[in-house]
């Protein structure tokens, strides 16, 4: 458990600023740690390499020496400015030691506050003005009392406001996600983000590999593609449904893309597929576009549907198949499959019962994502879709690699999984997500010698490597906390250093390409935000 560091802030001063419209300030490097809240107007402020859209509410951060311009739009910006530091004394020691310094509260570098919120922070900052520059204690105390409330209100927001260049991208994409089937204007995203239109266009290409326009057709296609499956619905239905006002330029823009009509698309996508594996191949299926009539799901790890969320509302019509147990082939012969897709289950007597039945296909021995991709969509005949699935898939792994370069460090990482009573040890050979993190996102590997995919009952072999960085995956809290007292774990170099990291991966799965990039968002919003070249104190570092 992490020891409770108390922080001890100290309030330098507070100024009001009144900037012209139109006019730039001067660039500045601030002395020491400030927050910038803007009351009134509009504008723009470049922080070191961002840009960020200034408008009544917004509040940022600025750090010592940090290179920062203000300019004004068509009105006045009416702002305060606040000199402030922090201590955070960490009562572990016996002296009480300054771990560190800094506005901890700010960490993510810009606040957006609502309307009620705003007023608050104004009235406060309107109240600490005429006592901030007091020589009275009882003054400083009552602005420092008054300090705190401001921080308690952006302590409330902070999380909307994170990581400005990707956390507000991930959060524009979600809102498209959800808003896809309604006219969105492209030039309302960057004000949802905070960001300049520029800034917006560029960080969006970077996390994502497209332009938003890009983006949001994909995520209209995809939907259209499912709703393709109805033939109770007409193309012009199918076409105001996902956010297209025009029949035709639906069709033309399907065709442009998938490289077959939608009329096309609906013969060859007519087929009862259902699936009975292990692994969320479903996944594979509906990013070709095509709804099966049957499918996996895990009910203990993902309550209700028993599939991530990203799944459950294209798989709302699919019929789950609890793969936590066996399944007998006669589950399935009252819904009629015309195909059923197959891969081994360990130890299933059942399994030559499904071999024996014509309309059955076994996938095994497929080692990577894409292999699974490209049998479905042989078997499909969607090829064309998979080669373009694949190149999506390779940009954003792109992108993302470029966004994280330079954040993990050079140091050397190790993957485990935590369960009752084993540490699971991945060795980096033939597992989707150690490739998603070794070859593709660039953490560098702690070369391991042995040639399975993974090690079981591995807390020797751990100790043995004693890693610089252990990255815990898809484990169980209860079976966390009691590893937490074993001394081979505690006597291990990323355990002692604060070097061991438990990202919340319950639906990272990157065996699918649905399932692979929202995984590889997830990475670029966790990695990206921990400050991995400092030294921390927890054992475990949590998200």
């Amino acid at each position: 458990m992490s020891t409770y560091c108390p922080i001890i802030y100290n309030l330098h001063s507070v100024k009001r600023h009144l900037l012209r419209e139109r006019v730039s300030l001067r660039t500045f490097r601030p002395a020491s740690d400030a927050l910038c809240l803007v009351t009134e107007g509009r504008g723009t402020a470049r922080i070191g390499s961002n840009e960020y859209a200034l408008k009544p509410g917004t509040c940022l951060r600025l750090r010592p020496g940090e290179k920062v311009c203000l300019m004004t739009a068509n009105k006045q910006v009416k702002l305060f400015y606040i000199h402030a530091s922090a201590v955070m004394l960490d009562i572990g020691d016996s002296e009480a030691a300054v771990a560190a310094s800094g506005l901890p509260l700010m960490d993510c570098g810009i606040v957006m506050l609502p309307a009620k919120a705003r007023t608050e922070a104004a009235a406060l900052l309107e109240q600490m003005l005429p006592i901030a520059a007091s020589g009275e204690q009882v003054d400083r105390h009552r602005c420092l009392s008054l300090f705190h409330g401001l921080l308690h209100l952006l302590a409330l927001y902070a999380g909307a406001g994170r990581m400005p260049a990707d956390d507000a991208i991930l959060r524009t994409m979600k809102w498209m996600d959800r808003s896809f089937n309604n006219p969105v204007s492209l030039s309302m995203l960057p004000e949802l983000a905070g960001l300049t239109p520029s800034s917006y266009c560029r960080a969006f290409k970077r996390v994502t590999g497209l332009t938003p326009g890009a983006y949001l057709t994909s995520v209209r296609l995809k939907e259209a593609k499912r709703l393709l499956i109805d033939r109770g619905r007409t193309l012009k239905e199918i076409a105001r449904s996902v956010g297209f006002q025009d029949e035709l330029y639906f069709s033309r823009t399907f065709k442009k893309r998938e490289g077959i009509s939608p009329s096309e698309y609906r013969r060859k996508g007519n087929r009862r597929i259902a699936i009975v594996s292990q692994l969320f191949l479903q996944d594979h299926m509906l990013a070709l576009g095509v709804q099966p009539i049957a499918a996996p799901s895990f009910p203990s790890m993902f309550p209700g549907q028993g599939v991530p969320g990203y799944l459950r509302q294209m798989l709302r019509q699919t019929i789950p198949l609890n793969a936590e147990r066996r399944i007998r082939y006669s589950e399935l012969s009252a819904l009629s499959p015309d195909i059923v897709i197959k891969t081994s289950f360990r130890h299933d007597p059942f399994d030559q019962d499904w071999r024996s039945q014509s309309n059955t296909v076994v996938l095994d021995g497929v080692t990577k994502w894409t292999g699974y991709l490209e049998a479905f969509a042989t078997l499909l005949g969607r090829e064309a879709e998979a080669e373009q699935i694949i190149r999506n898939i390779e940009a954003q792994q792109q992108a993302a690699r470029d966004a994280l370069s330079g954040k993990t460090g050079t140091a050397k990482w190790v993957v485990i999984r935590i369960f009752e009573n084993e540490v699971r040890l991945y060795t980096g050979r033939n597992h989707a997500m150690t490739d998603l993190l070794f070859q593709d996102l660039g953490l560098e590997p702690l070369l391991i010698d042995d040639v399975n995919p993974y090690i079981p009952d591995a807390i020797g072999r751990l100790a043995e490597l004693d890693p610089e960085r252990i990255l815990v995956l898809w484990s169980d809290r209860d079976a966390m906390d009691r590893l937490s007292t074993n001394p081979l774990w505690l006597n291990l170099r990323a355990v002692a250093d604060g070097h061991v990291y438990v990202p919340d991966s319950r639906e990272w799965d990157p065996w699918g390409p649905l399932g692979r990039a929202f995984t590889i968002r997830e990475c670029v919003r966790y990695f990206g935000q921990l400050p991995l070249q400092e030294h921390l104190r927890s054992n475990l570092h949590h998200n």
